[in-house]
């Protein structure tokens, strides 16, 4: 039986992008927190889908 993925809330991504740290170095993906909290809506959209 296949696992179901949680469902993500645009809100939810959005809280989270905002709490993101910036300053910090790029994890293994290469995104740094500051692109991620700039990116805008089109990023916290993309996240969501994800």
């Amino acid at each position: 039986m296949p696992m179901e993925s949680p469902i993500l809330l645009k809100v939810d991504v959005g809280e989270a992008v905002r709490s993101l740290i910036e300053g910090n170095s790029p994890g293994v993906d290469n995104f740094s927190s500051e692109l991620i909290k700039h990116g805008g809506k089109a990023t916290t959209s993309a996240i969501t889908v994800l």
